[in-house]
């Protein structure tokens, strides 16, 4: 909800700054102020399918266009927090299991096999997608991926593929998406245990309020260990 007051309310500044400019100006402002308002509408209803990414790991180029805007902002903070904060592109959280910021080729941990992509935002980089298997669970941003996307991730419980977790920072979206599979695994217990044994290897590391209700839903749901059996059969 922090990210769509933050949309509307530059939208809302755009709008006032355009009554004072001339006629070309206003109309300059309607792409950006259309931009935002498209992802903070997204944001208030939950739905990351707002920038049409394809399983195939691609924004389309007229979602790109159209929220060029939105998209530009949000590389450029990408780019500056990935040059200041002085961590790692990713950090193994459990064996086998990465948790990391959007990869390029050189930033694959050792072995990795298989992508989890958790951004809904960019694309995945072209030679991420050549070199391994890959699966897109498009979630915006500071939200929580869905009960659909985490029983998805559960499905993984057996597969012995060394796996990253990626969403922009590395922090979210994909940590949320790990703990779920720690959790199916038993390799923890409870939320907290696998938050736990997450930043003890990549300290950035944090789950919001929805992210963790979220877990508490799917652990719920599908209990601690629940794929035990099929992981040792």
């Amino acid at each position: 909800m922090r990210f769509a007051a933050f949309f509307f309310l530059l939208v809302g500044l755009l709008v006032q700054l355009g009554q004072g400019l001339g006629s070309p100006l206003r109309w300059a402002l309607i792409w950006p102020a259309l931009s935002f308002t498209l992802v903070g509408s997204a944001y208030l209803v939950g739905v990351g399918a707002v920038f049409r990414k394809r399983e195939t790991g691609r924004v389309p180029l007229w979602s790109q266009l159209l929220h060029a805007p939105y998209l530009l902002l949000t590389l450029g903070v990408w780019i500056l927090q990935q040059r200041l904060s002085g961590e790692d592109p990713a950090n193994e959280v459990a064996p086998g299991v990465w948790v990391g910021r959007r990869p390029s080729p050189q930033d694959l941990p050792p072995g990795c096999e298989l992508v989890v992509d958790l951004t809904c935002e960019f694309s995945v980089h072209p030679g991420v997608a050549r070199s391994v298997d890959y699966l897109a669970l498009p979630t915006l941003d500071g939200t929580a991926p869905s009960q659909a996307s985490l029983r998805r991730v559960a499905e993984l419980v057996a597969d012995s593929r060394v796996v990253l977790f990626n969403c922009a920072a590395g922090h979210g979206r994909s940590a949320t998406a790990a703990a779920a599979l720690l959790l199916a695994r038993g390799a923890a217990s409870t939320v907290e245990e696998a938050l736990g044994l997450m930043k003890a290897a990549r300290p950035g590391i944090g789950l919001n309020r929805a992210q963790r209700a979220a877990l508490g839903v799917f652990l719920a749901e599908a209990g601690p260990g629940s794929g035990r059996e099929s992981h040792g059969s």
